[in-house]
């Protein structure tokens, strides 16, 4: 394999893990603010008709990507430099 490959080869992998650790991030951030006052917290009946959320409960899905966005930059920077000092070989 030429350098050339590797390097392309290097650089999806570590382009990868960002886009890996970003959804990851998103969906961790996605249910943080989603419940209803009406309900008691940790209470959910089977078969119960979810309810439409209230103007001020709709998820900020612009704010929750900007911040997954944040988080997986520095997550990945922790990855990179792992990467770079040798601790994870790729």
């Amino acid at each position: 394999m030429s350098p050339t490959e590797q390097s392309i080869i290097w650089w999806v992998t570590v382009g990868g893990a960002y886009v890996i650790l970003w959804w990851m991030t998103f969906f961790v951030l996605l249910p943080i603010g989603m419940h209803n006052e009406n309900d008691p917290p940790g209470q959910f009946t089977l078969g119960e008709a979810a309810k439409p959320p209230s103007e001020k409960h709709k998820p900020r899905l612009l704010l929750k990507m900007a911040a997954a966005t944040v988080i997986a930059a520095l997550l990945w920077g922790g990855f990179y430099a792992l990467v770079l000092t040798g601790v994870v070989q790729l």
